[in-house]
């Protein structure tokens, strides 16, 4: 295993591991910090769309990881990409830092969905609750409105100036039973609503957090920017996460682009460039005996087989 996780940053990299073991341990140090933070960004990448899809979206296993894989895939491709790629001028350089703050915000979000999935369900209860605790009063006060004008009515005091249960004072009561009616079934509904909330394994649960908007994404996004905002702590919590995430996805980036060359990457740019050289010489030597003609290359040819037989 110890064996495994040692070759793994190389594997990613595609560098020879036995090849590096002839250089000096920059060169080694620099390889296994692209190789990890090419893995890591992968692995959050595989386990928040997991835990995203199976215990937020309540999808199946199966699902949940196909999803995580493909996620996975798709980061350990942009990151593998950047880590292999040559160093090159700041224009594309900043090209990729922008895309991996643009991924690195995007997984620190979905990581915050996971990680305060509870808050984020206490918060949007308590929510509801107060709602459901505000149309009580509401009601309460409609109630004692309703009863009051009651009152005025019946003692002459209002506009119609009529004393006693007239038309008016009969429309008035009717009014103040709606409004008990309305008031009962809002405490019924307060009640219902505590209960059901208060009850992981009441029927009414799930489709209590379906009505509160918690089995979508977005919703929860917008219910997470609100708790963290109305909470010191859950906000330097959120904060730090995010730049944990930020960090862990573009520190690859910025290794591959601002870390001094090693002098295994020195030998490499020096072997292609070597290279590079040689096909430019045999190009240019084979436009030269193409533009010689029939007659030029026939000549160059017997002066050449001349020359190797007073060599030979």
């Amino acid at each position: 295993m110890s064996n495994l996780f040692s070759k793994l940053p190389y594997l990613i990299t595609g560098d020879n591991y036995e090849q590096l073991k002839k250089y000096d341990s920059g060169s080694r140090k620099k390889i296994n910090i692209l190789g990890w933070f090419a893995f890591i960004p992968s692995f959050l990448w595989f386990l928040s769309s997991f835990l995203l899809c199976y215990k937020i979206l309540e999808t199946s296993w199966g699902i949940a990881l196909l999803v995580g894989t493909v996620a996975a895939i798709m980061i350990f491709i942009f990151e593998r990409n950047i880590v292999q790629s040559v160093k090159t001028h700041w224009g594309l350089a900043l090209i990729r830092i922008s895309l991996g703050l643009f991924i690195a915000i995007f997984s620190s979000v979905i990581l915050d969905l996971v990680i305060f999935e509870n808050d984020i369900t206490h918060y949007a209860q308590e929510k509801m609750i107060k709602t459901g605790e505000q149309k009580v009063n509401e009601a309460n006060q409609n109630v004692a409105a309703a009863r009051e004008r009651l009152n005025l009515e019946l003692e002459g005091k209002s506009n119609s100036k009529a004393r006693g249960f007239g038309r008016i004072a009969t429309e008035k009561k009717e009014q103040m039973r709606d409004d008990n009616t309305k008031l009962e079934n809002a405490e019924a509904d307060l009640a219902k609503l505590k209960s059901g909330l208060g009850d992981n394994a009441n029927p009414e649960y799930k489709k209590l957090l379906t009505t509160m908007g918690l089995n979508t994404i977005l919703n929860r996004v917008k219910l997470l920017h609100e708790f963290v905002s109305q909470n010191s702590l859950a906000f330097w919590s959120w904060f730090i996460l995010l730049m944990i995430g930020i960090l862990l996805e573009v520190f690859g980036v910025l290794t591959k682009c601002f870390y001094p060359k090693s002098d295994y990457e020195k030998d490499q740019e020096t072997i292609s460039a070597i290279m590079a050289n040689k096909r430019k010489m045999v190009l240019e030597q084979s436009m030269y005996y193409t533009s010689l003609g029939v007659s030029g290359r026939d000549a160059f040819d017997t002066i050449n087989s001349q020359n190797r037989r007073v060599l030979n």
